[in-house]
Parts: C-alpha cells; structure tokens; sequence
C-alpha cells in the first residue's frame, strides 16, 4: 500500500515539474526579441544607440547597413546587444540585425533611420506674451531649414515667473516678467519677453 502511494505522489510531482517547466518555457517564448526603435529620426552628427532586447547568449548579433553614406554603423562584438549609430548625412537607410546560432539566421531585425539637415535659426512669432497665472501655451519658433528636425534647447530667466521644458511649453507660475530663449546646437539663439498677470478674484458679485 505504502508502496503504490509512494509511487502515485512521484507520478503527481512528476507531472506537476513538466507542467512548471512547460509554463517557463511558454513565458520566455511570450517576450520575443525585439529593437528599442523600429524607425528614428535624427540630425545630421547625432548619435542614436540602437540595442536588442531578449536575445539569448548563445546567440550572435551582426549589425549593418548598405547606406554607409547616410549613417554609420561600426563594427562591434558579435556578442554585443546594443551599437552607437551615427547620422553622417541626410537621407533614409535602414540598419539590418541578423541573429545567428551556429550559422542559422534565427532572425532579422530592422531599424529604418531618417537623418535631416542641422537647424542654422530659429525665430519666434513674436518678441512679446502676456499670460495669466495658472495657463500655459506652447511655444512653436519658426526653425529653418523647415525639414529639420532638430529641437531648440528652451531656457526661462525666472522660473518663480514660468517655466518652459523641452517641447516649448510655458507654464505662468507668479506675477512678473521673464525672458524665454530656445537655443540651438549651434549657438544661434532667439528670445522673447514674458509678462505673467496675477489672476485676481472678481471684487464684487453682481445679480
């Protein structure tokens, strides 16, 4: 008797290990390789680090691209997951990804790259704003060449006044003035002047 249950909770355990081992296989099978960006744009002298994700270590990675003119792609370590990329000149190429174990692809991976001219000036649409406390707006300075995709650096004199973060919106945080500049990579800049209005309660309520 002892013997046959002896042997009936080995056969459980035993089914039970399979099926653990089934359901960790099937959860590793569920997070496929993958790139950190299937498309990017960059500016001309940028750099872009593209990597791969969930690659086993047994696996071989090889990056390259046939549009050696636009980026570059170095040559890095088959064992590498990740290569710094580097916009040469404007166009679209496309870095190719192959996987390999013991010389069968496993797969290929692409990663299609925009590369546009640097911005030589910006210019607001205006020298002045007024704002009341407690709004804010975005800022849209005209950026030339229009195709490029390079983005000024947005800085506020006074940010008890506004603030400003990157995309180039402002935020009224007290009465007052400040200077707001978006400033490019190559140092040409331009500014406009922000007057913040304290927001006041209605003095009086009229029926």
């Amino acid at each position: 008797m002892k013997k046959i249950l002896f042997t009936i909770l080995l056969f459980i355990g035993l089914l039970s290990y399979s099926i653990l081992g089934l359901n960790k296989e099937s959860g590793i099978a569920a997070q496929p390789m993958r790139i950190n960006l299937k498309s990017v744009t960059l500016v001309m002298n940028q750099n872009f680090t593209l990597r791969v994700y969930n690659a086993k270590k047994k696996y071989k990675l090889y990056f390259k691209t046939e549009q050696d003119d636009i980026i570059r792609v170095p040559h890095v370590s088959a064992k590498s997951r990740k290569v710094q990329i580097r916009a040469l000149d404007t166009g679209t190429a496309v870095v190719k990804i192959n996987v390999k174990h013991k010389k069968r692809l496993i797969a290929s991976l692409t990663c299609k790259i925009h590369v546009t001219p640097q911005a030589f000036s910006v210019k607001f649409k205006t020298s002045q704003i007024e704002m009341d406390t407690g709004n804010s707006l975005v800022l849209k300075p005209t950026i030339k060449p229009r195709n490029s995709s390079c983005m000024p650096i947005y800085t506020s004199s006074d940010k008890h006044v506004a603030t400003v973060n990157a995309k180039g919106r402002v935020r009224a945080i007290s009465g007052g003035q400040t200077t707001i500049t978006a400033k490019l990579p190559n140092g040409q800049s331009d500014s406009c002047e922000l007057t913040v209005w304290n927001a006041l309660p209605w003095a009086n309520v009229y029926d």
